[in-house]
């Protein structure tokens, strides 16, 4: 809304499912920021994280690179460049936080996709149900019932606050017609009460 996650993006639709990635080199970079703090909070702020190493890269990417308390998973993904120096497969590791339960599609051995719509489908499913299972882990499952708490008191401040303005309402009411409440009725309140008497008594008649 206010151009702090960039014009662009890799969006596509899979089996129903909406998949939006925060693309590092594609957010907003600043130049008076060392740091990066913008792309660090939507990337930190995500739960499964995608990284993408080149070919020629040999040491293995830690997933302690990036510290978050949001991001449960970690995707790595590796081009692995036949004798022409194609990309041919890519290698994929995968790695949770503790605690979050198994979920599929397993690796194969060795951990190589093929580069083309099969090995696209098994990266998406698998990110999807890493996110999935990641609502079941300890990490998830403490804020969600902290949320869900949260909601729940609203609402039963929210109908309290409501009940208890009907009950004055309804004594008010009784007050103007009886005058046998200490409660004061307004001006206003019993000019309403007179015109709506007059209307009901029109009616009758």
């Amino acid at each position: 809304k206010y151009g702090q996650t960039g014009t662009h993006s890799i969006y596509n639709m899979w089996h129903g499912n909406q998949i939006m990635f925060h693309v590092a080199t594609l957010l907003p970079h600043s130049p008076i920021d060392p740091q990066q703090i913008e792309k660090k909070r939507h990337i930190g702020n995500d739960i499964i994280l995608l990284v993408f190493q080149d070919a020629d890269v040999t040491q293995s990417f830690a997933p302690s690179t990036i510290a978050s308390h949001f991001i449960e998973c970690v995707v790595v993904v590796r081009p692995v460049r036949d004798v022409h120096g194609k990309t041919a497969r890519y290698r994929m590791s995968v790695c949770s936080k503790r605690g979050l339960p198994p979920f599929g599609p397993s690796l194969p051995e060795p951990p190589l996709l093929t580069a083309n719509n099969l090995g696209r489908d098994f990266l998406y499913a698998k990110m999807i149900n890493a996110e999935l299972s990641a609502y079941q882990g300890p990490s998830f499952v403490d804020k969600l019932k902290q949320t869900r708490l949260a909601l729940l008191n609203d609402i039963v401040s929210q109908i309290a606050s409501d009940n208890s303005h009907n009950r004055e309402r309804r004594k008010s009411f009784h007050a103007g017609s009886s005058g046998s409440s200490s409660l004061s009725v307004s001006p206003g309140e019993k000019k309403a009460w007179r015109r709506s008497t007059r209307t009901l008594n029109s009616m009758a008649a």
